[in-house]
C-alpha cells in the first residue's frame, strides 16, 4: 500500500492584479465587473466598472488612508479610523485579496482552514462580538502561487462579494495606482 500524497501548498502572492465580478449586498445592491489591484503589506484598488468602463464605485488604500466612492459620494479615513467600512486595515484588507492571512492572526482574529491549511474563514471581533467575517474559497495555483478565487467580506450591514475570473501574481505594481491624493 502506498503512504497518502501529502498535497503541496503554494504561497501566496506578495501581489496581484485581478479581474473580478464584485457584488456589494446593502440597501441599495451593486453588481459589476471589477479591477483589483494588492500589494502587501497594505496597498489596494478596487474599482468596480459600470458601463463603458466608468467607475462606479472606488476604493483605494495607499496603507495610510483609505478612499471610498460610491453612489457619487466620496469620503476618506484614516487607517486607524473606527468608521472605515468593513472594519478593517488596509494590512488585513490585502491579506483577505491575496489569501495570506498572517495579517490577519497578527490582528488578533480567529482564523479556521480548509483540509489543505488554507485560511478559509477569518472572523474579527470586538468586545467579544464578531465584526467582520471573512471567507475565502475556490483556492486556485496561478504561477506559483495559490489564490483564493472566491471572497466575501461581511460585516453587520453589508457583504462584499470577490470573484476573480483572472489573475496576474506578483506583478510589479506602481505606488501611483494606491495615492489617494487627486481623487475628489
Amino acid at each position: 500500500m502506498k503512504p497518502p500524497i501529502e498535497p503541496v501548498i503554494l504561497a501566496p502572492p506578495l501581489s496581484l492584479r485581478a479581474e473580478a465580478s464584485v457584488e456589494v449586498n446593502r440597501p441599495v445592491a451593486l453588481n459589476g465587473r471589477a479591477v483589483v489591484l494588492a500589494k502587501s503589506p497594505g496597498s489596494f484598488r478596487i474599482e468596480v466598472l459600470g458601463p463603458f468602463g466608468s467607475a462606479m464605485a472606488l476604493l483605494v488604500s495607499d496603507g495610510k488612508t483609505i478612499y471610498l466612492l460610491s453612489g457619487g459620494k466620496s469620503k476618506r479615513y484614516s487607517r486607524e479610523d473606527p468608521l472605515v467600512p468593513y472594519s478593517f486595515k488596509p494590512e488585513e484588507a490585502v491579506s483577505y485579496l491575496t489569501g495570506n492571512v498572517q495579517e490577519a492572526v497578527e490582528c488578533g482574529c480567529e482564523v479556521s482552514k480548509d483540509a489543505y491549511g488554507r485560511a478559509s474563514k477569518v472572523v474579527k471581533s470586538e468586545d467579544g462580538s464578531p465584526v467582520l467575517t471573512v471567507t475565502l474559497d475556490d483556492y486556485r495555483a496561478v504561477k506559483g502561487a495559490e489564490v483564493p478565487f472566491d471572497i466575501k467580506i461581511a460585516n453587520k450591514k453589508e457583504t462584499l462579494r470577490i470573484r476573480y475570473t483572472s489573475v496576474e501574481v506578483n506583478p510589479a505594481l506602481e505606488a501611483g495606482y494606491f495615492s489617494t491624493e487627486g481623487l475628489p
